[in-house]
């Protein structure tokens, strides 16, 4: 697969195979990271791999954080089941990794190490895609949540989770279009 085809072709899944993913192709795919433009290399990111325990933790605290989202009153079983489907659903992913980004203090520093660890993440994505693998690159609560952070070990003070990528074997691949770029493009004279 070249890699206009694989960009072309890749999805972000949110229904997975219960397949494990195999340790190296988790590891392939993070060693294409770290191959991510990056302002006077600073390599800014850090990968964290959830393991079995890790996720469980982090799917209480996606349940805590679903059931506090919960905008009225409802029942307490309404309340529960919330909570259970959010539990599921995060120990439903085979693979669960969170992508942080280092904290300088300077602001353009700080955008430029995001935006680096964004084109990081873009790396895992198409890397692993073509590995067969499919992910979906979520920024849900869980990135800033105090408790999730502890449970992935990040210290907010020197990093900032960009983003928790949920990866497997694709149980189905969604369809999607984009627009041409020459609808989105303006050539300057």
């Amino acid at each position: 697969m070249s890699i206009l085809e694989a960009i072309a072709a890749r999805r972000s899944i949110f229904d997975f195979q219960p397949t494990a993913v195999p340790r190296q192709r988790i590891e392939r795919a993070l060693q294409a990271a770290v191959w991510a433009p990056n302002h006077k290399l600073t390599e800014p990111w850090r990968f964290i791999v959830v393991g079995p325990e890790g996720k469980r933790r982090l799917s209480e605290v996606y349940a805590r954080l679903k059931q506090e989202a919960v905008p009225v009153e409802i029942t307490p079983e309404a309340l529960s089941e919330i909570g259970r489907k959010a539990v599921d659903k995060l120990m439903g992913k085979p693979a669960v990794m969170a992508v942080t980004c280092a904290a300088s203090g300077d602001p353009l520093r700080d955008r430029e190490d995001y935006a680096a660890t964004c084109c990081a993440i873009q790396n895992i994505m198409l890397a692993a895609w073509e590995d067969g693998i499919g992910m979906q690159w979520s920024t849900s609560g869980l990135i800033e949540d105090a408790e999730a952070l502890a449970v992935l070990g990040v210290d907010a003070e020197r990093e900032r989770v960009v983003g928790l990528l949920y990866a497997g074997f694709a149980e189905r691949v969604p369809a999607s279009t984009r627009k041409p770029a020459a609808e989105l493009t303006t050539w300057l004279a």
